[in-house]
């Protein structure tokens, strides 16, 4: 079903599911999905909603709809039929588009097709599909980014500056290697998939290894699931004849402090497995 998703619409669903055990609830609504949006692409979210954070949706979605006792992110919470439109949307205006895979922006597109509370939030917030899709269509035109102009260039270093200044001693060397990964990585992920890929990799050579894999640069998603809580990404590739899979697996503790990661490296004669959690507070 999500094999066309970015890995950015992927997680979003999966922060959705997340958001929904906050709240207590059964199924993972809509007003879960806008705020699984926020969690996973807030840079997309403050270009259309310039005047509202992911903060105060959750508080005007909490005062429409009190939570409830906190469940488990383990308890089996389907889709409700008004995100399994949305979902059905966002491919819709993917086609529309041409596009081959389906983003963020074509989830928010289908979030506001479907009349619910989330988005008639968003348009209360001045947020139109209209606005949205003539944004999109504006991007494309110009994807090709522009060299900055000294100026230009001054204010971003003077923004980054900003930002380091005000980081927490203990994030430090983190920035550092995040920001030496993206000035010296290659425009494609670990798996050749933007996203997850580079995600995954910045992960892994903060805590100075790769894990089972090592520098393994082939191969393809081939699935990607939910299973009581967890994202499965299995990835395949052929050597020397003999199909060698990788799982990889992706779960947020119930508190939504620690990212729980492994691998299992499966192969014709032997697997490999590996697992590391990673502090997100």
């Amino acid at each position: 079903m999500f094999e066309r998703y970015t890995e950015q619409a992927r997680r979003v669903i999966f922060f959705a599911r997340y958001e929904t055990s906050q709240f207590g609830s059964e199924q993972i609504e809509p007003e879960h999905f806008l705020l699984g949006l926020y969690r996973q692409d807030p840079g997309l979210m403050k270009r259309f909603v310039p005047d509202a954070t992911g903060e105060t949706i959750r508080d005007q979605i909490q005062r429409e709809a009190p939570r409830r006792q906190k469940i488990s992110t383990s308890t089996d919470m389907p889709l409700s039929h008004p995100v399994k439109r949305i979902l059905a949307y966002g491919a819709e205006e993917a086609e529309r588009m041409g596009h081959v895979h389906i983003g963020t922006e074509h989830l928010l597109l289908g979030l506001l097709r479907e009349p619910t509370s989330a988005s008639r939030i968003l348009e209360s917030l001045g947020v139109t599909i209209e606005s949205v899709r003539e944004e999109i269509a504006k991007s494309l035109v110009s994807a090709d980014p522009k060299p900055l102009t000294p100026e230009e260039a001054a204010t971003e270093r003077e923004a980054l500056r900003s930002m380091i200044e005000s980081l927490p001693d203990d994030a430090l060397r983190r920035a550092r290697s995040a920001l030496e990964h993206a000035r010296t990585a290659p425009s494609r992920g670990m798996l050749g998939l933007t996203g997850f890929g580079d995600v995954r990799r910045r992960m892994l050579e903060r805590m100075g290894h790769m894990g089972v894999v090592g520098g393994w640069q082939e191969g393809h998603f081939s699935s990607t699931r939910m299973e009581n809580g967890t994202m499965i990404f299995e990835t395949r590739r052929i050597h020397k004849g003999h199909q060698i899979t990788l799982i990889e697996k992706v779960r947020v503790s119930d508190d939504g402090k620690t990212l729980h990661y492994s691998q299992a490296l499966l192969g014709p004669k032997r697997e490999h497995t590996w697992s590391m959690d990673f502090d997100l507070t």
